[in-house]
């Protein structure tokens, strides 16, 4: 019986082994087979990155000997198109580095760049030999980015380069553990991003303009530093806190120099923000919970329209809300004798359990804050409104401001209209130039009430 008992243990062993053997090489299989797949998937976005970067040269030099204004407009179009494309393949690699980050804002500002000629083009302005110049400067440095990129896939291709080993070269290159030099990959993506950092800064009606979105706050303008005491108490003023419940958090440089507080010590505590310059509160948050709606949507925003009047914030026309986790957020826009400036934006949350606010937020306020001279728009209202699609049918209709990609502003003709569908679309009709200057659509149901 112990003899059959011993004979019986030893199969069960040797079965167990076999059993353990085979999911043990089933499992090293899978793991291989995972790590071909992710490796297949980079080499193929690495693949057609370098296809989109040719590409994309390829659009901006035909954009640039284009003789005529649509043909300039259908290659400076394909260009952004290439461009987003290649920043999206170039997202999906392993790879890291301060010059591969210089690469894609490259690749993103030749594409951007490209979009503002094509829009020039179809808006009739006439093309200036700049435009062609600074075209052929950005196609020169996606032209070299694609030829070394080419080169590290052709290593790839011949199995003398990875992606995990070009990162690692990468990683070393930047850190100075390693000379950068043209014979690597490594060296050549990592040099090709510094030739990318030399290529010329453009300004430029674009989100990538040096200019763009730069300078210092118009609201600020001329206003002194206060001190950290001096801001305090301009926290506590503008929510009816006592000075003595804020607590200094320290302070951040950018974008706009502010002083970091804390109002409260519990659940309920706020953050808050105050410009050094001017004592100016730019952003305050909550984080506390909220409890079952105890007020109507209307009351909060009659609420949050009082809050910005108690504080000096005259002129501010609520335009779009969102009602989320018991709160409701209100969108504002500074009315300029009946001109909306919708660069001037600022944004309250309200609770609906009491009524508080939780939420505040006025960047585009101090950014843009300024007085403007709107003159005699040169196209009639009417003549405007013949530009509108007869697909739409007119609701109504004022001046606005509104901004351009690259930061800039336009005088335009505001028409709010209704699709065949009952939805609300809003147009906006240059007031000087008669061009179509931007569409939103208007999401309006029991949540919400706003433009994208």
């Amino acid at each position: 019986m112990k003899k059959l008992s011993a004979v019986i243990a030893v199969c069960l062993s040797l079965a167990l082994s076999a059993v353990l053997g085979v999911l043990l090489h089933s499992s090293r299989v899978s793991a291989a087979s995972y790590r071909r797949g992710v490796e297949n998937g980079y080499r193929r976005a690495f693949t057609e990155t370098v296809a989109a970067l040719g590409e994309l040269d390829t659009a901006l030099r035909r954009g640039m000997y284009a003789g005529s204004p649509e043909m300039r407009a259908q290659m400076c179009s394909e260009a952004y198109g290439k461009s987003v494309y290649a920043v999206n393949t170039l997202g999906q690699l392993p790879l890291s580095g301060a010059e591969l980050e210089k690469t894609a804002r490259l690749i993103s500002t030749a594409g951007d760049y490209a979009l503002a000629v094509a829009r020039k083009a179809y808006s009739g302005a006439e093309h200036a030999p700049a435009d062609s110049d600074n075209l052929r400067a950005f196609s020169d440095g996606i032209s070299s980015l694609a030829d070394n990129m080419n080169w590290a896939l052709a290593q790839m291709d011949n199995g003398e380069l990875t992606l995990r080993r070009l990162n690692a070269g990468l990683e070393l290159a930047a850190a100075g553990s390693e000379a950068v030099a043209s014979d690597t990959a490594a060296g050549r993506l990592i040099l090709a991003g510094r030739e990318a950092a030399d290529v010329p800064e453009i300004e430029y009606d674009g989100k990538y303009s040096p200019g763009a979105g730069g300078g210092a706050p118009a609201l600020l303008e001329g206003m002194g530093d206060l001190t950290q005491g001096e801001a305090a108490a301009a926290a506590a003023k503008f929510f009816g806190l006592e000075p003595s419940s804020l607590t200094f958090d320290g302070a951040r440089g950018e974008p706009i120099p502010v002083y970091l507080f804390t109002a409260g010590q519990d659940v309920s505590e706020m953050g808050i923000e105050v410009s050094k310059a001017g004592g100016i509160v730019t952003c305050a948050y909550s984080a506390r919970s909220l409890g079952a709606p105890a007020i109507s949507p209307g009351d909060a925003a009659r609420a949050g329209d009082a809050f910005l009047e108690r504080n000096g914030l005259h002129g501010m026309e609520r335009h779009g809300y969102v009602t989320r986790g018991g709160a409701i957020t209100l969108d504002y826009a500074y009315s300029d004798g009946g001109v909306l400036c919708y660069p001037d934006a600022l944004r309250v949350t309200v609770a609906l359990d009491d009524g508080g606010i939780i939420g505040y937020e006025c960047g585009g306020y101090v950014r843009n804050h300024k007085d403007r001279q709107f003159g005699e728009a040169a196209i009639a209202q009417e003549d405007a409104r013949a530009g509108i699609s007869p697909r739409l049918s007119t609701v109504s209709n004022t001046m606005a401001v509104i901004a351009t990609p690259g930061g800039g502003e336009r005088y335009c003709h505001e028409f709010t209209c209704e699709d065949e569908d009952g939805g609300r679309v809003i147009i906006y009709i240059d007031a000087q130039t008669g061009e179509e200057a931007e569409i939103s659509l208007m999401r309006e149901d029991e949540n919400a009430r706003a433009a994208y």
